[in-house]
């Protein structure tokens, strides 16, 4: 399959023309097939030309994962512009945020987060919006923004929004070719915004080479044909759910399934759509997957043809490997790097290797571990800052701030300093070892929340999840501070963990707090990640609460 030289909108387009009556996507009743998902999405794209919006100009999506959002992904692709795709979680006042600062021109909006409509959301972001006697906008505080369009038919829900149905009987008069000729490989798609936890997010400038490649790559990791039906439990606003549950998908002409519920995800729909439509992959981060595999109830449907999923090293894949799953794929992604920098690829049989590592660097990327305080490049083995270069690197950060220049997250040889810390064994599988930002600095001991994460997970019994923090102490600076969720039946207390810690781990590493959390007491982010920065407030909370007490 040719990748490195297409555009997004050329390399479907080749697969249209395989099988165009092939089913691309479903969702509850309704099944689109590829040559009806191209043509709405050419539809789109030529009205959208027909307000005045252009290549390379901004469109935004700010809608739960729907057959819609695929339509208007490719239609941005197909006009040219720059897809923005906005988390549906956010509040009003980083919506706002974002659409300023991502110079968005048109916004579709659409669906439901919480039972509020999205709609709402956009009016409680721009107030402006809700004097506006018509659909033309002009907004001091919004100067780019000149449409928004809502994406249900029927009520308009404001004067001031257009309605997508209308926008697309207008450019069914004369439809744009699907394939953009004048895009480039190089040429950036998409706008993303890392889901950034105590800030706001950045925007990622990413190009159809560096998007396609990794959905390229995926495909091959995961062993995707057109027979694979895929179920997406991640949201499309970020790199995960658009690249490794849609366009790998895509590229290979299977199916992708979308679930009718789209907070929280609920285990009866999932298992059922398994069992109904014959699910062969489907994966999400490691809370919710684990919550799927140990469900008490999963033994009740036919999940058999479901063997292919994603996954972290570690424990992540033990869970997955003993569920029965055949195909787990190990991965070190970011944002930055269109999501993929190494990947576990199905050639590699050592049980140690695919357990432990997250894989070598894709073909055409480079990776590299350097010391951070002496910029000096080390040899396998040793451990430094992860660095990376490549066709999969961002072209960069869009209005970037003092900190986010490229002389500050590039180095000499364009190679992306990640933050992340970990090694290159002697046949160049990397090793992930956890973030510098997270260390932990205690009594003049530095210390890595993903070691005592992985060894209270390893060999703590009945641990089914565990996070690590560091909290201000009087006397260290820092102590190590463990969050752990435990089986069903496992009864332990802060004292008994503490001392299994102390019994194999060096003593500095070992935590001074303990505290345990329920299931569904975790605190996420929007892409089913642990907030760490939460479970910081969290501990100093609790402490301050036992310190009165005394």
């Amino acid at each position: 399959m040719e990748w490195y030289n297409e555009t997004i909108t050329g390399a479907v387009a080749k697969v249209v023309e395989q099988n165009p009556n092939a089913e691309a996507a479903v969702r509850d009743d309704q099944r689109v097939t590829y040559e009806e998902l191209v043509n709405r999405a050419s539809r789109i794209a030529s009205g959208m030309k027909q307000l005045g919006i252009t290549s390379g100009e901004h469109i935004a999506i700010l809608h739960p994962n729907d057959i819609v959002v695929q339509v208007l992904h490719y239609a941005s692709n197909c006009l040219g512009t720059v897809c923005v795709p906005i988390n549906a979680m956010l509040s009003p006042r980083e919506l706002s945020h974002i659409l300023a600062h991502a110079d968005v021109k048109l916004l579709f909006v659409g669906g439901m987060y919480k039972d509020k409509p999205l709609a709402e959301v956009v009016l409680e972001a721009i107030p402006e919006l809700r004097q506006a006697r018509g659909p033309n906008l002009d907004f001091s505080g919004h100067p780019k923004l000149k449409w928004v369009v809502r994406t249900e038919p029927g009520d308009l829900f404001h004067r001031a929004f257009l309605r997508l149905n209308e926008l697309e009987q207008t450019g069914a008069k004369n439809p744009l070719p699907f394939v953009n000729q004048e895009a480039k490989p190089e040429s950036i798609s998409h706008l993303l915004y890392t889901s950034g936890s105590t800030a706001f997010p950045k925007g990622v400038l990413l190009t159809h080479r560096g998007i396609l490649g990794a959905a390229f790559y995926w495909g091959e990791a995961l062993g995707l044909t057109s027979a694979d039906r895929c179920l997406t439990l991640l949201p499309y606003y970020h790199t995960a759910g658009l690249i490794v549950q849609w366009l790998d998908v895509h590229l290979r002409g299977g199916c992708v399934h979308i679930l009718k519920r789209y907070h929280p995800i609920d285990f009866k729909e999932v298992m059922e759509t398994v069992q109904r439509e014959r699910i062969t992959v489907m994966g999400a981060f490691d809370p919710l997957l684990k919550r799927i595999l140990e469900h008490p109830e999963r033994s009740q449907y036919d999940h058999s043809s479901w063997q292919k999923t994603s996954s972290f090293a570690g424990v992540s894949y033990d869970i997955r490997v003993k569920a029965g799953l055949s195909r787990v794929v190990c991965l070190y992604s970011l944002t930055e790097a269109s999501n993929p920098v190494t990947l576990m690829m199905p050639e590699e049989k050592r049980y140690e290797i695919r357990r432990n590592s997250v894989g070598r660097p894709l073909p055409g990327v480079e990776v590299k571990i350097v010391a951070p305080d002496t910029e000096k490049e080390l040899p396998p083995g040793v451990s430094g800052e992860i660095r990376f270069r490549g066709w999969n690197r961002m072209v960069g950060y869009y209005k970037p701030g003092p900190e986010e220049t490229p002389d500050n997250v590039f180095d000499q040889e364009g190679f992306f300093k990640t933050g992340d810390r970990g090694y290159l064994d002697n046949e160049g599988y990397l090793y992930l070892q956890g973030r510098y930002k997270e260390m932990i600095k205690s009594g003049g001991e530095n210390i890595f929340p993903l070691e005592v994460e992985n060894f209270l997970c390893n060999e703590v019994p009945g641990i089914v999840l565990a996070q690590v923090v560091g909290v201000s102490d009087d006397r260290w600076g820092e102590v190590v501070t463990a969050f752990v969720e435990v089986a069903p039946g496992m009864v332990y207390t802060p004292p008994d963990i503490i001392n299994i810690c102390k019994e194999k781990m060096a003593s500095f590493k070992v935590p001074k707090h303990v505290f345990f959390m329920e299931s569904e007491d975790w605190p996420m982010t929007s892409t089913a990640k642990v907030r760490k920065d939460e479970l910081q407030r969290k501990a100093l909370r609790i402490l301050a609460c036992q310190e009165d007490k005394t």
